[in-house]
């Protein structure tokens, strides 16, 4: 998931017309280019500093013969990426109103610079590109001398082994990785004339392919030898005669195409080609769709299979799936919904992850996660402001965006298209772990204590790869042996060590706090004197040793993967100056692989302590469960372990390919050494049981058992069981002295199980029905006596959840409460930025809610299992404030004419037990009078009744407070309480009162009496009542 950051770091002139406006913004794939077209020119900007490169008019002649433009496509090939190659050319296909597609060549030389400054009068070099931190020096012996003795220990490469990113000195260091603003040529290519004219076209990524589409007629030109094949589609034996086409789109990835004709039918189509003979078009029926529209846009996740459909009034969320070579087409959920959706410029970013939304009829954007969370919304953030012409809020409304190829970063064009601006996106590190880290290109950010953000420099190495990574590599084929995709990612561990790698490059920072106490970051960037190069393409942590995942090349024709431990102990040491440690390939313990692709791992705890199990699941179709100890004893030579690594158990999938498309895996989680967690990106989330007995899962069984054990479980048959759909991360929480739970969020909701229960009910309900969107709630826990429903707490835009949080203080359990990420805006002397901040959500009456209406547990069992939180009293209260505030509009739903809430009498039969009249109490004076009928007429008590039983119970405190609400109600119900004009109370309430005055007076309570008195001076202006006090208390 991305946030905003803050205010746009970049604004650029766009240097057009109001007569031209910008039809489309691209990025030019491996290549540091933003393309802008309009319809007589191409314009090509730097992609940081959005400083314009070349660009290329059109002659009045070309636009009266070819015609104005239309579109801008570009083909997507796949290079190294963990060495961030670029690409040298590239061609622009720009389609024109009168059927002509332009081919622009694009030559970017890297070696020469756009923007030089040299001293005339030496030849210094004063400015490469960018200006410089630190100019040329002059010659001297010394530095001659340096620059020797680094090239003799180091090459030729820039490195340095512990970088304090915020010293002055460090300037250096970052010109040599910055920018370079390429020298680049523009030219037109070639010119097609298609001759069955355009209405879409696409270019095939790693393909010579151009593939065009008008009505029925279809058309394939080879671009290397512009040989072409044009034929009907109706020609083909799957394609009806009578159809009509509503939408249709290709998959320029994946190489597949979806059709939606007029019945409402979703087809699947691919392209399969021959040299020498016409390609072979085929077709299947997936789906139909059950909601009328008339409008509809198929648009393609480029790296999930994932379809979002963009109809009239929604934005609904489908999957395609191939299990056991079947495809299955299925409604996952509605993104967006409202009256006017066909409006919406709908975008998915490259990583795959999130969504842009933007309105082109008044120019607001959003930003949703890949299941429907909203990070962003321009048109709610304006609305929190009080100056809405400020200059600083332009980007809020936007004509064009373009989301960078490394999906950090927004090329935002404003509404009126005067300005291009580049905001920055902070990206999480994934919440399946307990340890949130937010980054950009240069800062990581972590929550803090105080519930701000506690942001540090990333090192400079990293700074210019983040700039570069780039998520879309070419088509996804896996009979072919992949160029090396590069992977991204960022780790914390328990001695506040922040991890980072990228391709070769690894830096780990010195401790980022020591306890309350914020540290500066230095950082260790990692120097490999292997002649191969690492491609790491993942890490973690076992405690303070660092275990890297390298992919790489074997035999020349598979790729897999290799675990590398290194001893990087004494790194949290590196604040202290230690020049004992240095990052580098000597610091290599043991480095092993298994003869696959590690697809996801997991590092879980054991009941000891020093072990630890290390979860694999690779391509080969195994999961590996290795033994990780620090208390292992060498018996050759009876000395400990520095550490021991060692393979418990295999596990072999094969039985279960056929129903889970496993190289979708996102996380795992092994459960008590035997059951499996899965969740794919996809957003499927899967449980692998072990079919052990029952009464062997549970928790207390599990405590006595050593982590040897746990790993060989008596039965190696496995049910395979589908949970949930639509998640997007899930989480296990042991909440101290309560339970552990699972967490999965799913976009709209955080749904929370009983770890162990869900293990335990769990039954395999899953089935595919096609015929439409009727089976789209299916669940797969449903059992007919064990219903297992989760604690379903709904989440709002803007506030995204990142973990529970059992309160405690004291050793005292206080509540649970859910922590969740928000972002607020501030405008401040005409600077505009956003404010990220965690809040806390309580969310323990969720819980004694379920157990008390789902889950059925009787009041003892809620009262034990609840009331050792402090919270417990006040959750009590809020659930009846819920109930009894939605009490009417329940009640109008029944048919038996009923005027007792079921619901209602549960949680104040309840609240009867815990005998806690003070719950009772503060809720009704927070209630409107309205609602106190129906509390009376469920608590089967008058109010002069229950005065009576508080003023039995000796409690002055509730006596005084429900005073006020006893007068009120009696005065809007009791037709009986008829007033004098010169009296508003009867006979009945002065005995009342005065009863109350002479408990608050034994119990010293002056400021009440004072209170209650100036209160009934009020209600009885003769004074009668006050007289009548001043007696009772003189006795």
């Amino acid at each position: 998931m991305v946030w905003v950051e803050s205010a746009p770091v970049s604004e650029a002139p766009t240097p057009l017309n109001d007569e031209e406006p910008v039809i489309k913004l691209i990025h030019a794939p491996h290549t540091p280019l933003v393309i802008a077209l309009t319809k007589t020119s191409v314009l090509i900007y730097h992609q940081s500093t959005l400083l314009p490169l070349t660009c290329h008019n059109r002659l009045e002649t070309s636009l009266n013969n070819q015609g104005y433009n239309l579109d801008i496509k570009v083909k997507h090939v796949s290079v190294d990426t963990a060495q961030l190659v670029k690409v040298l050319t590239i061609n622009l296909f720009i389609q024109t109103d009168l059927n002509y597609l332009i081919i622009y060549q694009v030559f970017i030389n890297y070696n020469k610079s756009l923007f030089e400054v040299y001293n005339k009068s030496n030849g210094e070099l004063l400015q490469n590109s960018l200006p410089l931190s630190d100019t040329s020096s002059l010659f001297s012996l010394t530095n001659l001398i340096k620059s020797a003795t680094k090239t003799i220990m180091l090459g030729n490469e820039n490195h340095v082994n512990l970088e304090n990113i915020e010293h002055f000195n460090n300037g250096p260091i970052e010109d040599k990785p910055g920018d370079n603003l390429p020298y680049v040529k523009l030219s037109i290519f070639k010119v097609l004339k298609i001759s069955i004219g355009i209405d879409k076209f696409w270019v095939r990524s790693n393909s010579h392919n151009l593939i065009i589409l008008n009505n029925f007629e279809f058309q394939i030109i080879n671009l290397n030898t512009f040989h072409n094949q044009v034929w009907n589609l109706k020609e083909l034996e799957w394609f009806g005669q009578d159809w009509q086409i509503k939408s249709f789109n290709y998959n320029v990835f994946h190489n597949y195409f979806i059709l939606i004709n007029q019945w409402n039918e979703v087809w699947f189509g691919n392209i399969e080609s021959n040299l020498d003979s016409k390609p072979l078009i085929l077709g299947e029926h997936l789906f139909t769709l059950t909601n009328d529209f008339d409008y509809c846009n198929v648009i393609f996740n480029p790296q999930l299979p994932l379809i979002l459909i963009q109809f009239n009034s929604s934005c609904q969320l489908f999957k395609l799936e191939t299990l056991n070579k079947i495809r299955h087409f299925k409604f996952q959920k509605i993104i967006h919904d409202s009256k006017n959706c066909w409006h919406l410029d709908i975008k998915w970013s490259p990583c795959g992850e999130y969504l842009i939304f933007i309105n082109t009829l008044n120019g607001f954007w959003n930003i949703y996660s890949k299941f429907g969370n909203s990070s962003f919304d321009s048109f709610n953030i304006l609305n929190e402001l009080t100056d809405h012409e400020n200059d600083a809020l332009d980007f809020l409304k936007a004509s064009k965006i373009l989301i960078s190829p490394n999906s950090l970063q927004l090329y935002i064009l404003n509404r009126d298209q005067t300005s291009l601006y580049l905001i920055n996106l902070l990206k999480s590190n994934g919440f399946g772990n307990q340890n949130v880290l937010l980054y950009n290109k240069d800062y990581i950010s972590q929550p803090s204590l105080d519930d701000n953000m506690n942001r540090f420099p990333i090192s400079s190495s990293l700074k210019k790869i983040l700039t570069n990574i780039e998520f879309l590599n070419g088509s996804k084929n896996d009979d072919q042996l992949k160029n090396l995709n590069g992977n991204f990612k960022i780790s914390y561990n328990k001695f506040n060590q922040i991890g980072m790698s990228f391709g070769n490059h690894v830096s780990i920072s010195t401790p980022t706090n020591d306890g309350f106490k914020l540290n500066h970051v230095l950082w260790f960037n990692f120097h490999d004197y292997y002649m191969e190069t690492l491609n790491i393409i993942d890490h973690f942590w076992y405690d303070d040793y660092l275990i890297l995942i390298n992919r790489f090349v074997k035999d020349e024709e598979i790729l897999i993967d290799e675990l590398i431990v290194l001893d990087t102990t004494l790194s949290k040491y590196g604040h202290g100056g230690s020049k004992n440690f240095i990052f580098d390939s000597d610091l290599i313990i043991w480095r092993h692989n298994f003869n696959n692709q590690i697809l996801s791992h997991e590092l879980s705890e054991t009941t000891n302590h020093q072990v630890k199990n290390l979860t694999i699941i690779g391509n080969d179709m195994k999961i590996i469960i290795v033994e990780l100890s620090k208390d292992k004893i060498n018996p050759k030579t009876n000395k400990q372990y520095r550490i021991f690594i060692g393979v418990n158990k295999r596990i072999h999938l094969s039985s279960i390919q056929h129903k889970i498309e496993l190289n979708l895996i996102q996380q795992v989680s092994m459960i008590e050494g035997k059951h499996f967690l899965l969740l794919l990106r996809n957003g499927d989330f899967y449980l692998l049981r072990n079919q052990t007995q029952v009464e062997d899962t549970s928790e207390s069984k599990t405590n006595n058992k050593n982590p040897i054990d746990l790993l060989r479980p008596n039965n190696n048959m496995y049910d395979l069981i589908k949970i949930q759909e639509s998640v997007e991360y899930f989480q296990i929480k042991s909440l101290e002295n309560f339970a552990t739970v699972i967490s999965l969020f799913n976009g709209d909701s955080l749904l929370i199980y009983n770890l162990f229960d869900m293990i335990e009910s769990a039954f395999d309900n899953s089935n595919y029905n096609d015929d439409g969107l009727d089976d789209s709630d299916q669940i797969g826990i449903n059992a007919q006596k064990n219903v297992i429903d989760p604690i379903d707490i709904k989440t709002f835009n803007n506030n995204y959840p990142l973990s529970m949080n059992n309160l405690t203080h004291d050793k005292i359990s206080e509540s649970i409460e859910l922590l969740g990420l928000e972002v607020s805006p501030i405008l401040k002397s005409n600077v505009f930025y956003l404010k990220h901040n965690i809040n806390h959500q309580l969310i323990l009456n969720n819980f004694i809610e379920y157990d008390l209406y789902n889950a059925q547990l009787s009041n003892e069992k809620i009262i034990t299992k609840y009331e050792k939180f402090q919270n417990f009293k006040y959750c009590l209260e809020l659930i009846l404030f819920n109930q009894l505030t939605s009490t009417d509009e329940k009640l109008d739903q029944m048919s038996d004419n009923s005027t007792i809430d079921e619901d209602l009498k549960k949680i104040m039969n309840l609240i009867e037990d815990v005998k806690s009249d003070s719950i009772y109490i503060n809720c009704l004076r927070k209630v409107e009078v309205g609602y106190w009928h129906q509390f009376f007429e469920t608590l089967n008590l008058s109010p002069v009744e229950y005065m009576n039983r508080l003023i039995e119970s000796q409690d002055v405190e509730l006596c005084y407070n429900f005073l006020i609400v006893y007068l009120n109600f009696k005065k809007e119900f009791d037709d009986d309480f008829e007033l004098d004009s010169n009296n508003d109370l009867d006979n009945d309430d002065e005995k009342i009162i005065l009863t109350i005055i002479q408990m608050l007076d034994d119990s010293a309570k002056w400021d009440s009496c004072f209170e209650l008195c100036r209160f009934i001076k009020l209600l009885d202006p003769s004074n009668k009542l006050l007289k009548s006090i001043k007696n009772t208390l003189n006795k």
